[in-house]
C-alpha cells in the first residue's frame, strides 16, 4: 500500500488516517505534511502480524483515549533502519534507535518521533499478543522503550 499516486497535498492526510487505525489508534504529525510519500506492507500470520513501513520523518502519539477506542493487547517489536526512531513509554526512553530494535506495549500510552535527517525511516514491526509471551509483565515492562541490540543472541536472529 502506498500514497505516492495521490497529489502531494493529500498524501499526509491519507497516511495519518491509515496509521490512526492500524495497528492501533494513534495520532501522527509531521513538518513534511505538504508532501509525504509513504509505503506499507502487512503480513498477517494469524495471531502475529508483521508490517513494514517506509515514511518521511514524523511524530506519533498513542493516548489513553486511543487505547479506550481500541486496544489490540499486543506488544510491538520494531526493527528500525534508515533514519533513527525515538520511543518513550512508561517513563522510559529508547534514545535514538537505528539498526536495532525497540519494544513497546500498545495497551499503554507512548510517544515516538523520527527526526528529520533528510531521508525516510524504515521499520519492520512484529505485533505479538501479550498472552503469547510467557513472561511476567513486570519483566517485559523493564524492556519497554529500551534499545534492544541486533548484534548478538536472539536480537541478531530477528534483525537479520
Amino acid at each position: 500500500m502506498s500514497n505516492v499516486d495521490l497529489p502531494a497535498r493529500e498524501q499526509f492526510p491519507f497516511w495519518a488516517e491509515l496509521v490512526s487505525r492500524e495497528p492501533a489508534p494513534l495520532s501522527l504529525s509531521s513538518m513534511n505534511a505538504g508532501s509525504f510519500p509513504a509505503w506499507a506492507s502487512v503480513l498477517d500470520l494469524s495471531r502475529v502480524r508483521v508490517a513494514a513501513f517506509t515514511s518521511p520523518p514524523a511524530h506519533l502519539k498513542r493516548t489513553w483515549a486511543g487505547i479506550r477506542r481500541a486496544d489490540p493487547g499486543t506488544y510491538q517489536l520494531t526493527f528500525v533502519s534508515g533514519t533513527p526512531l525515538w520511543i518513550s513509554q512508561r517513563r522510559q526512553d529508547s534514545g535514538l534507535v537505528c539498526g536495532d530494535m525497540v519494544l513497546f506495549d500498545l495497551s499503554h500510552p507512548f510517544e515516538g518521533a523520527v527526526p528529520d535527517r533528510g531521508r525516510h525511516t524504515q521499520v519492520v514491526i512484529m505485533q505479538v499478543p501479550r498472552e503469547e509471551l510467557p513472561l511476567p509483565p513486570d519483566k517485559v515492562h523493564r524492556l519497554l522503550a529500551r534499545t534492544l541490540s541486533t548484534r548478538s543472541g536472539m536480537g541478531a536472529i530477528l534483525g537479520s
